[in-house]
């Protein structure tokens, strides 16, 4: 017995390798390792890499989801490398979850979409939030305006909180990034990145996870390609950028009114262009002085055709990217990427620069510890004028020389322009800046160690410390603010996070059952803190400095704010086909008082693969089929300091003109703290179905849902006899109902790499949103127009509106021919629209045929209105091709009405008198129809295409010769074409620019920086 027991021992040996996939020859994670005829396993890490005790004359079975199992025999070899091949027939993925929990696509029993590099790189859109428009159903982008730099909304499964943020949170490399600047990360060191879309997929990451959670693995952060020693990857990018929606122009008629000739007036309702000779913009008294040579001249009244389109040039950018990473064996190695990106916008003051240095790296301490490390460094400098620069620049009489007139007082060097109380948009340009500096690290550590083949211990620290020096400021002279400003603030945000967690796996309980299981914990500190200084009233022009401004006040603020909290999830797979997983966190917030800290929110969901539970559902017509459900929560903490009292100081508040001291005084704030204010609750129910149909010529992931959040923390107004203006309460719920569906075509597929391949992916949102209840009549959400109203969808618009009879027929004012507005007679704002699109839907195809890759991307959004303050201003004064027709009267359809009462008017027989009043163009669209909130309202329905790109590898065969493994040119436009069949065509509007940025506002248009087209050019080079 003792010799068959040593010679046993003997035999017994620790076999390591690495998986891979025979297609593309990258790393498998999560592979099930298993000794056959045992329960013994273990599975692949997240580089394919693995370790297992066995003996010699045993067979290892590894399985994998989308792969054809594969057996080997053990020799006597300590490394057994194993190339894996696909199994068309299966679900081929595999996902980073939660707190970077990788899981089986199949055993999830909620949404999640990935989306690989390939979609991402080689682009030349600064920001990844925009470059993911239209890939992901359930997940809308939107940008803030056309400057670039500008932050980008990303709203998952709509909005949460009436008042609260509702942008995703951004996890790097498995640890949190602060805010939402999205921008300062490098798209072409993106691995992957996937959307956490459902409250049961983001659980384990608490409160923050409550509007989704956006998941990115770097190059650098993820050790992949662990077989290559070393690599180096270089990729270039040229791109050219123009603005793409100015407005189309009329060019018949100049400055005036009723069809006559008036050189100081906005408007565009003058005579025909027709060689007159008028007086000289700049021929008035206030210009005596500076300007003697302009007093009495005159000018010929004609188009200058391109004095808005001057002002526009195209802006060039280039991203330069270089990836380089050695691994000295399987369980070390280093990464460094280097990115620069310099971009300039559609004006010369307009532009973004930013450096990106990552460094990553792996290795193992010991038989059973690992480090891995990574180190970010992010430096991002945009600017731009003021977005007043955009006020009156589209709708500048068609007259008007602008470029070809002086801008500025040689005396002064104050604002010069043909209308004194405006100032002028080419002074704007040179002499207002918002110039914007952030300094960025980030560090991550993370060590596992390997309790034994099945447990595992991890510890994660990570820091981002962000730092961002804003510069706003515009020289005294300026018609708007004639004292000049400047106003410079740090803002500092530091994010620390501790985490700790415990994980089980592959533990069989049965030979059916198998358990994975997590328990974790986290603290996360965020401290802001923000000091500058605002400056008014300039002593000498264009020097920016505080000193040279005589009134100057502090900025200053400071919050912290601690979450704690504890999680688990359960993970219960029942032989090949079911799939539990219980889930849980309580958090404790700093941010409320004790009673209300803690919180526990449970999520459970369910996944099941009915071609695995019954033989005869599977075949070649239904090769895959999975059905999935689950039930989540979160919670939503309110801002920091509104429990307790807080006491107001001032310093200097005021001179005591008896004695000319400084009198210091404090006082409370009219803010009344609620010490029993609590978080918001979440909670979502989702049913989903995955499947792959007729030979894998259709896969489709359809989502439905429906999310409620109840205990809305809403501002509620005091009465002043309380002594305080406002306080904050919990009160209302929002309910979301939404479906989601993803559906891939594969029309042709060729067994040959360099065959013919068509594919097209189809993405499919459509939503609702609606207020349940809220304790008022309405919640301002932003601007005084997007409301939260009992009963209607979430920031319907609320203003005023032409006044109408019970048949719906317009009033007419009889004294003037022209409409009744609602706020003259007394009538209450009514709501006018519903920003919330019916549906979006985007197809994206995608060709390859040998060594070229064509792909098409359109979108078509239907309904949703917008706000548009820029096409009333366009309309009100004539400038676009909508208002050129105009030399005859027109008559508005309606009825006459009381001015004063907004009564129908009737004749001697009771009957209603229609309209037969006459009024020329100028008196339709100039105070009139352009006046009413209702009438600038636009369905905003839109169909674009988003981006086309084409590219072109070359051969193995063309490479052999040279020490490049990949050489890749890829051309792409983005932003090409749109149309918005129910907007005027000449206003050019483009809904996806819109004035709220990652605010709650929706659909608001207040004469935003225009959208752009980009082209570019690029080059991958690998060795």
């Amino acid at each position: 017995m003792a010799l068959v027991m040593q010679f046993s021992f003997a035999q017994e040996k620790t076999v390591t390798g690495t998986i891979t996939s025979v297609s593309d020859g990258l790393p498998l994670p999560g592979v099930n390792v298993i000794v056959k005829g045992t329960s013994r396993g273990v599975q692949s890490d997240f580089d394919g890499k693995y370790s297992i005790n066995v003996s010699v004359g045993e067979t290892l079975v590894f399985s994998f989801v989308s792969m054809k199992p594969t057996e080997v025999v053990v020799g006597a070899s300590n490394t057994i490398n194993v190339a894996m091949q696909e199994d068309v027939a299966a679900l081929d993925e595999v996902i980073i979850t939660a707190q970077g929990i990788k899981r089986e696509a199949k055993a999830l029993g909620y949404a999640v979409t990935t989306i690989k590099s390939e979609a991402i790189e080689r682009k030349p859109e600064t920001d990844v939030a925009k470059i993911l428009t239209g890939k992901i159903a359930g997940v809308e982008v939107n940008a803030g305006g056309g400057f670039l730099g500008t932050a980008t909304s990303v709203i998952i499964r709509s909005k949460n909180s009436i008042s609260g943020n509702n942008q995703p949170l951004y996890i790097v490399d498995g640890a949190p990034i602060s805010g939402d600047r999205s921008f300062d990360i490098d798209p072409n060191n993106i691995a992957s990145a996937s959307v956490l879309k459902g409250l049961a997929a983001s659980t384990l990451y608490g409160q923050d996870g409550r509007n989704g959670v956006i998941v990115i693995t770097t190059k650098t952060g993820s050790g992949a390609d662990v077989d290559k020693k070393f690599e180096v990857q270089v990729s270039s990018t040229t791109a050219f950028l123009e603005v793409s929606n100015l407005p189309k122009f009329q060019n018949i008629y100049g400055q005036g009114a009723d069809n006559a000739i008036n050189t100081t007036f906005f408007g565009n309702w003058g005579a025909k262009f027709d060689g007159q000779i008028v007086p000289h913009h700049l021929s008035i008294p206030a210009y005596a002085e500076s300007f003697p040579q302009f007093q009495g001249a005159t000018v010929e009244y004609r188009a200058i055709e391109d004095n808005v389109n001057d002002f526009f040039n195209t802006g060039m950018g280039q991203v330069t990217s270089v990836l380089m990473s050695k691994n000295f064996d399987e369980d070390s190695g280093v990464s460094f990427s280097f990115g620069h990106t310099d971009q300039q916008g559609y004006i010369p003051e307009n532009g973004i620069r930013r450096y990106n240095l990552d460094f990553g790296g792996r290795t193992k301490l010991s038989n059973k510890l690992s480090l891995n490390t990574s180190v970010r460094y992010n430096n991002t400098f945009t600017k731009r004028p003021t977005r007043n620069f955009f006020t009156l620049l589209t709708w500048i009489p068609r007259n008007l020389d602008i470029h070809n007139l002086p801008f500025e007082d040689p005396n002064d060097g104050s604002s010069v322009y043909y209308r004194t109380t405006i100032t002028n948009p080419k002074w704007q340009q040179k002499y207002t800046a918002f110039n914007e500096t952030n300094d960025r690290i980030f560090i991550k550590a993370a060590l596992d160690y390997d309790i034994s083949d099945r447990i595992k211990a991890s510890y994660l620290y990570s820091l981002d410390n962000s730092s961002t020096l804003n510069e706003d400021y515009q020289n005294k002279g300026g018609a708007d603010n004639i004292l000049g400003f400047l106003q410079t603030f740090d803002r500092t945000t530091r994010v620390t996070n501790h985490r700790f967690s415990l994980s089980a796996s592959d533990f069989n309980l049965s030979e059916d059952i198998s358990v994975n299981a997590v328990i974790g914990g986290e603290s996360k500190n965020v401290i802001t803190d923000f000091i500058g200084m605002f400056s008014t009233d300039q002593v000498v022009f264009d020097f920016k400095r505080h000193s040279n401004f005589r009134a100057n006040s502090p900025i200053e603020g400071f919050t912290e704010t601690n979450t704690v909290g504890v999680y688990g999830q359960l993970e219960m797979a029942f032989k090949n086909y079911a799939y539990l997983t219980l889930s849980g966190r309580n958090d404790w917030g700093s941010t409320v008082e004790d009673d209300n800290k803690s919180l526990f929110y449970p999520s459970v969901s369910l996944s099941l693969i009915p071609t695995s539970m019954f033989e005869g559902l599977k075949g070649a017509n239904n090769n895959y089929l999975k059905v999935r459900g689950s039930y989540g929560t979160s919670a939503n903490f309110p801002s920091a300091y509104l429990t307790r009292p807080v006491l107001n100081a001032s310093a200097n508040a005021y001179i005591n003109p008896f004695t000319g001291n400084l009198v210091s005084t404090n006082s409370l704030s009219t803010f009344l703290p609620n010490p029993n204010i609590k978080p918001e609750l979440l909670k979502e129910y989702e049913v989903g179905l995955e499947g792959r149909l007729l030979d894998n010529f259709l896969d489709f992931d359809i989502s439905a849902y429906k999310r409620i959040v109840e205990d809305q923390i809403l501002s509620s107004s005091l009465a002043n006899s309380t002594g305080f203006s406002s306080t904050i309460i919990n009160a209302g719920r929002i309910d979301t109902k939404g479906l989601e569906i993803g559906l891939g075509i594969n029309p042709f597929r060729s067994d040959s790499d360099r065959g013919f391949n068509w594919s097209m992916n189809n993405q499919f949102t459509m939503y609702e949103t609606t207020v349940i209840d809220i304790p008022v009549d309405r919640v301002d959400i932003a601007s005084g127009i997007n409301f939260a109203i009992e009963g209607e969808p979430y920031g319907v618009f609320r203003g005023t509106f032409a006044v109408k009879d019970d048949q719906g027929n317009l009033l007419i004012n009889p004294n003037t021919g022209k409409i009744i507005f609602s706020d003259d007679v007394g009538l209450e704002d009514k709501i006018i629209g519903d920003p919330n699109e019916d549906w979006r839907l985007t197809n994206i195809n995608s060709f390859s045929y040998k060594g070229f890759s064509l792909n098409i991307q359109w979108e078509y959004i239907h309904g949703g209105d917008i706000y548009s303050v820029t096409a009333s201003n366009l309309l009100r004064r004539g400038v676009t091709i909508d208002t050129q027709d105009r030399e005859g009267t027109y008559i508005i359809p309606g009825v006459l009405g009381n001015p004063n009462t907004g009564e129908v008017l009737t004749d001697g027989n009771g009957d209603k008198i229609q309209n037969n009043i006459q009024i020329g163009a100028n008196d339709l669209y100039f105070i009139n129809l352009q006046d009413v909130d209702e009438n600038i309202v636009y369905d905003a329905s839109i169909l674009r295409l988003r981006d086309v790109s084409l590219s072109y590898s070359l051969s193995k065969k063309d490479l052999e010769r040279t020490p490049f493994g990949n050489i890749t040119f890829t051309l792409s436009g983005n932003n090409l074409w749109y149309k918005t069949p129910n907007i005027p065509e000449g206003l050019r509007l483009d809904p996806e620019v819109l004035s709220s940025g990652v605010g709650n506002g929706k659909g608001l248009d207040f004469q935003n920086d225009p959208s752009y087209t980009q082209y570019s050019f690029g080059v991958k080079l690998t060795f």
